[in-house]
């Protein structure tokens, strides 16, 4: 018998996010729980007992977060992992063209979001005595690239995050990456 394993996929509507919700979803011991900020036909993977999936979720929202975490208290019995494959990112633009308004929208998306969903899922992670999150970085970070600001500054800040979180929780089981 398989051992079961369960994962949490955020923005499972980006290409990152269906690949592996179509990969982690092929092995029925596996319990897929997806979610979108905007609606996707997952129709065909939904047809599977082990997969659920919750659209319409803004993880820039605490009532949205709860949300999330309660239905996942009900799908996933045990420890889970959480693969955040969402982010916005528009274009390689000089530092002068990106505003205000496109950087919030940068750090919203790549960092506040993982935030806000590591923030709502420790306490069952902790609970479950343990888990994984997984948060995708880009190597702009490392080699700060030109014309990638907000996007390089909300990627090294979820590097951080991630950092941290692993530091801090790796007591409880916790591992982040």
């Amino acid at each position: 018998m398989e051992e079961q394993h369960s994962f949490v996929i955020t923005g499972a509507n980006s290409y990152l996010g269906r690949s592996l919700a179509n990969h982690l979803s092929s092995t029925e011991s596996n319990l897929v729980f997806l979610t979108s900020r905007t609606p996707y036909d997952f129709s065909e993977l939904e047809k599977k007992p082990n997969v659920k999936y919750l659209p319409n979720i803004d993880l820039l929202n605490e009532n949205h977060l709860e949300t999330l975490k309660q239905n996942i208290e009900k799908f996933i019995p045990n420890k889970f992992n959480v693969i955040n494959s969402l982010g916005y990112f528009r274009a390689h633009e000089p530092f002068e063209n990106t505003d205000i308004p496109e950087a919030r929208k940068m750090m919203e998306s790549q960092f506040m979001t993982l935030y806000g969903v590591v923030y709502s899922l420790l306490p069952l992670l902790k609970e479950r005595k343990g888990g994984h999150i997984i948060a995708f970085s880009c190597n702009s970070v490392k080699y700060r690239y030109p014309y990638m600001a907000s996007f390089t500054a909300a990627k090294a800040a979820v590097e951080s995050l991630i950092g941290t979180i692993a530091n801090e929780f790796g007591k409880y089981g916790i591992n982040a990456n």
